[in-house]
């Protein structure tokens, strides 16, 4: 669907009924809305679910919660953002795209065709760069045509 070397994460905000302890000791609430990742996924599938829960933890230092359906919670969109931008990092994935499920939804219904939603994922999606990709490519270019 994408090139090979870029992401899509597709969120929602939703209202989750349980969090795990360790979550309510960094401040989240049962029954309170946060944003969750839906979908994170490159050419090949979905990204490995090990890679995802291992940054999580990493960088939150508690597990992730709501098991293997979703990824979060974030208690903003732009915490989610750049939790996605880490992940392509790890992924070495040099674009990130990243949508609501509602945005995702209406695409599909006005897409007749799978480059027409691809095209609508690119032009309207919020996307940002793996700059450690892209400089140390240029790191590498350089350092050959120096």
């Amino acid at each position: 669907m994408f090139e090979k070397n870029h992401l899509l994460c597709v969120y929602n905000y939703l209202k989750i009924n349980m969090v795990y302890p360790e979550h309510e000791r960094v401040g989240f609430s049962a029954n309170a809305h946060y944003y969750y990742m839906l979908y994170l996924i490159d050419s090949s599938g979905p990204v490995e679910r090990e890679i995802v829960s291992s940054h999580y933890y990493d960088q939150y230092k508690i597990p992730l919660n709501c098991g293997r359906r979703y990824i979060g919670p974030f208690k903003d969109l732009e915490e989610l953002q750049g939790f996605a931008v880490k992940i392509s990092e790890k992924i070495n994935a040099l674009k990130v795209f990243v949508l609501s499920a509602q945005n995702l939804s209406q695409y599909l219904d006005e897409s007749t065709t799978l480059p027409d939603l691809v095209n609508k994922i690119i032009t309207t999606g919020d996307s940002f760069e793996n700059d450690e990709t892209k400089d140390s490519k240029n790191s590498f270019f350089s350092k050959i045509f120096k």
